[in-house]
C-alpha cells in the first residue's frame, strides 16, 4: 500500500526501515500499530503532505532507540517524496493537528511528546 490518500499510513520496522509491517488509515489505527516497547518508522499523509514519523515507544530500551536513530538516514533516503521527519515519543498527543503543527511552514519543534 502507498500512503496516497489523506490520513493513510504505513509502518516500517525500526531496525529495517525497508520492512513494511502494517498499513491503514486514520490516526487511531496508526497509534494501535505502534508498540510501546519498540521503535518504528512510519509514513503518514497529513494536509496533503507525506510526513515521516520516527516512533520511539515510551518503554523502548535506550539501545533500541540508538540503533533506530542510526537507521533514520536510510529511511529518509528511501522516501525522498516526504520532506520532513517528526520524532514521536508518546501516543496521547499524537494527533493530526500535532503532526501538522510540526510540519507546517514556520513550525519549530519536530517532536511530539507528553511534555
Amino acid at each position: 500500500m502507498a500512503a496516497t490518500g489523506e490520513r493513510d499510513w504505513i509502518v516500517f520496522h525500526g531496525d529495517d526501515p525497508n520492512k513494511q509491517l502494517a498499513s491503514g488509515n486514520g490516526i487511531d489505527s496508526l497509534k494501535a500499530a505502534l508498540p510501546d516497547d519498540q521503535c518504528r518508522f512510519a509514513l503518514y499523509r497529513c494536509q496533503g503532505w507525506l510526513v515521516r514519523l520516527h516512533w520511539k515507544g515510551p518503554n523502548c530500551s535506550a539501545i533500541k532507540k540508538v540503533k533506530s536513530n542510526g537507521k533514520l538516514g536510510g529511511f529518509s533516503s528511501s522516501h525522498p517524496d516526504s520532506k520532513t521527519t517528526v520524532e514521536v515519543l508518546a501516543k496521547g498527543p499524537l494527533t493530526d493537528e500535532a503532526i501538522w503543527d510540526r510540519v507546517k511552514p514556520g513550525s519549530g519543534s519536530k517532536v511530539i511528546d507528553d511534555a
